[in-house]
């Protein structure tokens, strides 16, 4: 038995819109995702807009005439023949429906020809096709088979369908139904792909289902029909079930698309072989009722965290359907998914499902809290398709650790203020913590490498990579790779081919000419960045096991010329063993760089969530280190991965002294057992030089700034020192002259700006000034006004009252400068369309 191939004139009238509504029929707002316009029938799942378009010929030529009853009649066969997909998908116990929609405008008004189509070859129906399109105005610049998948695209969003076909059916009445000897066809036919059939008036209802079967690219099989090696559809099916099939144990089965009794019996029943309706897309392989095109598991990304305070949930993120990769050789090859995200369902402790929101898009952002009590133990978030009942994996969160999309490790860091290593309601989470993988037990850590064109010279042929070996697969390329020079698009230095018929390198890959890259072992990530060659440039890259199956694939969106993105594929079972990298849908693109295995070090974000993806099976140590000078965590955590999961990790982060405080007196910053104005001045210069900012790790050459302790350098450690001044001045009942006498109340950091006073002036009360006067008054901007005040005039004041003194420059550090990283915030103060088109005809 073979086997399945390895994945690899006239005037337009005017329209009268005739629509039939269907019960449960989904509008759309768009099309499929993953779909462009000229993907009008990849498979036969969901909602279908059928045109059919009658012909009624004019002058001399004229032989038939349409009657109404004629109209109906055939009208109703189309019905009939639509519906008997739709009534044997119900046969197979499935989750799915098809549905057709009709626009009747052009069966009940036919459009004029002068030809009568039935007295032609059947050649000429591109004449008299042509002249309909040209009355819907269709784009001239485009096939005639393109053109009307650009008219059925119209009737498709006109109609609220996935999908849409166009049905010609010529006057066949007083005929023996074939068109004039002479032509490529004698009877019906049909051009794969969402085009259109033609059909005589007088077929049987089944030829009109075999064509649509065509349509959605299943294949002859009636003997003389097409080879049972031949192969198409989203799954690159073999048509087993043609009659030529060489088996010496094959019998031919009832079919749809066979010939004859064949056909008429399947019809009848119901029913054809598997190999013809995957074809069309219906194939279940897990046998569990969704077919492999739409089981799929959805995407779910976010964090879901309890609010104890506030007694809420909370989850912020967002959803998308996936796509299956389609393997189909013939058409534009888009991965196309009907799936949606209908609701974002919670449950509470293994309860009922609930709908938290119900977005009914195919990508979306999801925001929600739900009020919850304390009391309970876990809640657990998914995304689910209404239709076809595929779901994401579950996020999951506790009331004292957050939850995120599963990982090969979710970890989650908090202070654990208790020490008990537990995570608790009030202990707070931590992010900005660094986790490394440092060790593996069984072996080393997986492999992590690079191929960056920048880093070679131009010129250089890359026969010589480690962890990889890349391959030009292009016609007339003797299969060598070089880097040439960045060409002035923006993109930089690139990947390129040699040609050997011109001698020259070609630095375009595109769905003809691909880069292949096989891993000297096995990878569970590969990440290819890619610039557009040309406008509207769309790259793709897929990985491959050791046995050529494809794992995954990632297409980008459009680019323009120089602009770049990263692409990137994953198989957690760690089988990548191969990548191709080409341009898609007729275009090329720059290839820049390509990097292979997992991340090894991430950082906790918002909420102390931190996440370890595409590690394979197997032990880890993981190392930390915390964000803050103030936080410590000794040694290393083990987390074991199986299955592509971990139980998970939890980081309990120790508060400690900071090593930038002065532990004898907070205030003395130079550490001379002095309490002085140089004190405050050490804090103020490296204010001016650093700004607020957290505090690196401290050096010999560092002074103990960190006036209250907490881990950065802010304008409050400056004015604790000038309090401990004023306090001192005070008790020492010194005059205004030093410090000032401002009264300092019980000697703590007022919020009243009453106090804080420095060589005779108010820092807050200046603060607020500057604030206002530069037209903001938000408290930030009097912060933000303290402190450049503090770095400004403050230290000439103290200079002053030093009698001209020049304080120590803080050393200079090569690690912080102005800009904060994104994770700093400041504490508060003390406050193409190459379609195959076959020639079908059923030869009966």
């Amino acid at each position: 038995m073979p086997h399945r191939r390895p994945p690899v004139g006239p005037s337009a009238r005017r329209r009268r819109l005739r629509i039939e509504t269907l019960e449960h029929r989904r509008v759309l707002s768009g099309l499929p995702l993953g779909a462009e316009p000229l993907d009008t029938a990849e498979y036969m799942l969901g909602t279908v807009a059928v045109t059919p378009v009658f012909f009624e010929s004019t002058g001399a030529a004229s032989t038939q005439d349409w009657t109404a009853e004629e109209i109906d009649g055939v009208l109703q066969k189309i019905r009939n023949a639509m519906d008997w997909w739709s009534d044997t998908l119900d046969t197979l116990d499935t989750v799915h429906t098809l549905e057709f929609v009709y626009d009747e405008t052009f069966a009940r008004e036919p459009f004029e020809t002068s030809y009568e189509p039935i007295e032609e070859i059947s050649n000429r129906h591109e004449s008299y096709l042509a002249s309909f399109l040209q009355a819907q105005q269709a784009d001239t610049s485009l096939t005639l088979r393109n053109a009307v998948r650009a008219f059925n695209n119209q009737q498709r969003e006109a109609l609220g369908a996935d999908w849409a076909v166009t049905i010609l059916v010529v006057d066949a009445s007083g005929t023996d139904g074939t068109f004039k000897q002479g032509g490529s066809f004698s009877t019906a036919f049909a051009y794969a792909g969402g085009a259109y059939m033609v059909v005589p008036s007088t077929r049987d209802t089944n030829v009109f289902t075999h064509e649509l079967g065509h349509l959605f690219w299943a294949q002859d099989e009636y003997t003389g029909g097409d080879s049972w090696s031949e192969h198409r559809g989203y799954y690159d099916t073999l048509n087993l079930n043609a009659a030529n099939n060489p088996d010496p144990d094959f019998v031919q089965d009832i079919s749809i698309m066979a010939g004859g009794t064949y056909r008429s019996t399947a019809f009848q029943n119901h029913y054809s072989p598997a190999s013809t309706l995957a074809l069309v897309g219906w194939q279940d392989s897990d046998g569990d009722g969704i077919f492999d095109v739409l089981d799929v598991p959805l995407e779910l990304q976010g964090v879901a965290s309890y609010d104890a305070d506030s007694q809420q949930l909370e989850f912020s993120g967002s959803a998308r359907a996936v796509a299956l990769p389609n393997q189909n050789p013939e058409g534009l090859g888009n991965d196309i998914t009907l799936n949606r995200i209908s609701r974002i369902e919670y449950r509470v402790d293994g309860g009922v499902w609930r709908t938290a929101v119900a977005p009914d898009l195919q990508v979306t952002d999801v925001e929600f809290s739900l009020p919850l009590s304390s009391g309970f133990e876990r809640v657990d978030i998914r995304a689910i398709d209404a239709s076809s009942g595929v779901t994401s994996p579950v996020i999951s969160a506790t009331p004292t650790v957050p939850g995120s999309a599963p990982a090969a490790v979710n970890g989650y860091a908090f202070l654990d203020e208790n020490a008990d290593e537990m995570p608790a309601l009030d202990e707070a989470a931590i992010d900005g913590l660094v986790a490394t993988v440092v060790a593996a037990s069984g072996g080393g850590l997986p492999a992590v490498g690079q191929l960056d064109a920048d880093a070679y010279s131009a010129g250089s042929v890359l026969d010589d990579v480690p962890g990889l070996t890349p391959t030009a697969n292009a016609l007339y390329s003797d299969g060598q790779v070089a880097v040439t020079v960045d060409s002035g698009d923006g993109a930089g230095q690139r990947l390129a081919w040699y040609k050997a018929t011109t001698a020259e390198w070609i630095d375009r890959w595109s769905p003809y000419d691909s880069l292949d890259v096989r891993m000297d072992e096995p990878t569970t990530r590969v990440q290819v960045t890619i610039a557009g060659a040309e406008p509207d440039a769309v790259g793709r890259l897929e990985a491959y096991d050791a046995l050529g199956n494809l794992l995954d694939r990632d297409t980008s969106v459009k680019l323009q010329t120089g602009q770049s993105v990263v692409l990137e594929v994953q198989d957690p079972s760690n089988q990548i063993a191969r990548i191709r990298v080409l341009g898609h849908a007729a275009s090329e693109i720059l290839v820049t760089q390509i990097g292979y295995g997992p991340e090894l070090t991430v950082t906790s974000g918002e909420g102390g969530v931190f996440r370890f993806e595409n590690l394979p099976d197997g032990t880890y140590d993981v190392a930390v280190t915390p964000p803050s000078v103030i936080h410590e965590f000794a040694g290393t955590s083990s987390v074991t991965v199986a299955g592509g999961r971990s139980s998970g990790l939890n980081v309990a982060v120790q508060r400690i002294a900071s090593p930038w405080q002065n532990a004898l007196e907070n205030e003395d910053v130079d550490g001379n057992q002095e309490l002085e104005p140089l004190d405050a001045l050490l804090v103020i210069n490296y204010l001016n030089r650093y700004g607020s900012s957290p505090l690196p790790s401290l050096t010999d050459d560092d002074y103990l700034i960190d006036a209250d302790g907490d881990g950065w350098a802010t304008p409050t450690d400056a004015l604790l020192v000038v309090n401990a001044l004023n306090r001192r001045a005070r008790t020492e009942g010194q005059g205004s002259g030093e410090l000032g006498s401002g009264e300092l109340g019980s000697g703590e950091l007022d919020s009243g700006g009453q106090a804080e006073q420095a060589a005779g002036w108010n820092l807050r009360q200046t603060g607020q000034q500057t604030a206002t006067e530069s037209g903001t008054t938000s408290p930030d901007a009097e912060v933000l006004a303290v402190d450049r005040l503090m770095a400004g005039n403050f230290s000439e004041d103290f200079l002053s009252a030093m009698g001209g003194a020049t304080a120590p420059e803080s050393p200079e550090r090569s690690d912080y400068n102005d800009n904060e990283p994104p994770s700093a915030e400041k504490p508060a103060d003390p406050l193409e369309p190459f379609f195959s088109e076959p020639l079908r005809s059923e030869g009966f």
